[in-house]
């Protein structure tokens, strides 16, 4: 049995230059499997009842070996195991969820195994390594497996996009930058305690003490010479003001996995550990991380090893990393969904970025920084198990400079001098979905006259709009409704990534009765 959409849209005669050696040999791959219907249905209702005041089973968290019983069954685990085996690979862990097993091989396992090759691909002058062709697995196993997690070794990105201009010499207004308002104000934590009155609260004593929050990544942060994992996290607490109200820093790579030591990711990991600790400075901050395996994201095999462990497990979980639905593919799809049903289960929050993408997260997957296919929301949070958190940005500059709103002063929402821990918001500031490119109707109307973004006319087609990088670039809040969890939009690397009559998404949760989005 073919296990459908478990391909690389990259992996396409264009791409290819040849296959892997035989002998090449991979590590943690990952085979996520799947229960029956009438189980998922089973399970369902138990979370709901562990979220229902009303009933019995309220806050009666499971562990991960009661998750275990809504998995697969063990005889049907020690057939999987076998085949496996018996093929060449080497098993490394069953998880205590019986939701995905964890292996290693080389490449003539998986061609005779799954029935595709692996093969070297070059794609916007990198090489990468492919299955070129969906992988199959014996009928007889196929009511039990789902999918591969990858079968690739094409990694996630980091949701956040950095601003062009890191200083404040750009914010004077310019012909290019022809929206800022000739001041900048940089936002750190006592103004977000003051836009979103957290202060009361923190005087309260309400500040996230006896709360863990983990930050899912494939690094560490930063290191820097003499000093060590936490130097950066304490300059950040210590001269925002931020260090008095408890709040702890560590770093763990549960289940023993490798420490990915830091990367190129470390920029995300350090938004992560200071942003969580600049809204709940009194909670204990936990970075969990592993090295990455041939196939698999480092921060997924951390986040699998902390649930499936026995405990204790933090509050609450947060990952920024991610890829659309139609290029997640449906095993790692799968597996989000099993994941986020298993913390739900255990009593975990879990909190994913939407991305930084505007409405297509799929563009990532062609290397532009404009959209190339329709709507498409990230596969790694859009289970309805997880919150999927995207950004806002603050409307006062249009507030300002739209005379049709009457325009209130920059100093209805700024002080011209900071506190002596660099805050400078007086009051909440009105907001709107954020969007810095030239599609986005208020910065038309600001800074061209006109809420038309689109034809010969429009904002998008006038200069400097059409030819300054910063009003290209699809820098937007994403998220929206699944559309494209399971199935592929078709055979070409384009197409790949549009969602069509062969995808389809989950539907809306029962428990967003008040959205007025449809999903599926």
């Amino acid at each position: 049995m073919r296990l459908a959409g478990n391909t690389r849209p990259e992996a396409i005669l264009a791409n290819d230059r040849g296959p892997v050696p035989d002998g090449y040999d991979f590590d943690h791959i990952l085979l996520v499997l799947q229960r029956s219907p009438e189980q998922e249905q089973e399970l369902k209702t138990l979370i709901e009842s562990l979220n229902d005041r009303n009933s019995p089973n309220f806050h009666h968290w499971m562990t991960p070996e009661e998750f275990g019983r809504y998995g697969v069954a063990q005889e049907d685990i020690d057939k999987v195991t076998g085949w496996l085996e018996s093929n060449g690979f080497r098993v490394n862990t069953v998880y205590a969820n019986h939701m995905m097993i964890d292996f290693s091989g080389s490449a003539a396992s998986v061609r005779t195994a799954f029935h595709t090759s692996m093969h070297y691909l070059e794609v916007r002058g990198e090489q990468h390594i492919s299955n070129v062709g969906d992988p199959w697995v014996p009928a007889a196993l196929a009511p039990v497996v789902k999918g591969t997690f990858s079968l690739n070794d094409f990694k996630p990105h980091p949701m956040y996009r950095s601003k062009t201009d890191y200083t404040f010499g750009g914010c004077a207004s310019s012909a290019d930058v022809p929206t800022e308002p000739g001041t900048c104000y940089a936002v750190i934590p006592q103004d977000n305690a003051v836009i979103y009155n957290l202060n009361p609260l923190w005087s309260a004593g309400v500040t996230g003490q006896g709360q863990t929050i983990a930050l899912v990544e494939d690094t560490d942060t930063y290191t820097p010479s003499g000093g060590t994992f936490a130097s950066d996290w304490n300059t950040y607490v210590t001269t925002f003001g931020l260090s008095g109200y408890g709040g702890t820093y560590t770093e763990a790579h549960p289940g023993g996995c490798a420490d990915p030591g830091s990367n190129a990711d470390d920029g995300e990991a350090a938004i992560d550990v200071e942003m969580a600790s600049s809204f709940a400075p009194g909670a204990s901050i936990q970075l969990i991380s592993c090295g990455s395996g041939s196939f698999t994201f480092g921060g997924v095999l951390a986040l699998s090893n902390l649930v499936n462990a026995s405990g204790p497990y933090p509050n609450v979980v947060s990952m920024s990393y991610g890829l659309c639905e139609a290029g997640t593919g449906n095993g790692a799809n799968a597996y989000f969904y099993n994941t986020f049903e298993q913390t739900a289960a255990q009593g975990i929050s879990a909190f994913v970025s939407s991305g930084d993408e505007g409405p297509s997260s799929c563009s990532s997957l062609f290397g532009t920084d404009y959209d190339v296919t329709t709507l498409g929301v990230t596969g790694w949070g859009e289970s309805p198990y997880n919150v999927s958190v995207g950004g806002t940005d603050f409307e006062d500059v249009y507030n300002l400079k739209a005379a049709a709103n009457g325009g209130a002063p920059l100093s209805t929402y700024w002080s011209s001098t900071n506190s002596a821990t660099y805050g400078s918001a007086l009051s909440y500031i009105p907001e709107m979905p954020w969007d810095d490119s030239c599609a986005n109707v208020l910065i038309s109307e600001v800074a061209n006259n006109t809420f038309t973004t689109y034809g010969s006319t429009g904002t998008c087609n006038k200069s400097p709009f059409n030819t300054t990088s910063g009003y290209e670039s699809p820098g937007a809040g994403s998220g929206g409704a699944s559309n494209c969890a399971t199935g592929n939009g078709g055979a070409s690397q384009t197409s790949a990534a549009v969602s069509d009559a062969y995808c389809q998404g989950y539907p809306k949760p029962s428990y967003q009765a008040g959205s007025s989005l449809s999903g599926g």
